[in-house]
């Protein structure tokens, strides 16, 4: 899968990056989830994303479905902080 990222630029997917932002996103509340829990989300993200089936996937459609499974999960803080770093 690859990913078609704002400046238009096409990249492969790689799920250690979602794992780092969401760590990152994490770290940054003082609420910081185990590694148990992102690799959890991890999976799960991963699963949906290759769910949809596109060749080239934008890097909006990953935003919206980090977003998506961090609420699900009711890592309601985690969330906002990953939106506010993300700056879309």
């Amino acid at each position: 899968m690859k990913v078609k990222k704002r400046n238009g630029k096409i990249e492969n997917f790689e799920i250690n990056k979602v794992a780092n932002s969401i760590a990152n996103a994490s770290d940054e509340t003082h609420e910081p989830l185990n590694m148990g829990d992102i690799d959890i989300l991890t999976k799960d993200i991963n699963h949906k994303l290759k769910e949809i089936g596109k060749e080239i996937i934008d890097s909006e459609e990953i935003f919206d479905t980090i977003l998506l499974y961090l609420m699900k999960e009711r890592f309601y803080h985690i969330a906002e902080q990953y939106r506010k770093k993300s700056e879309w």
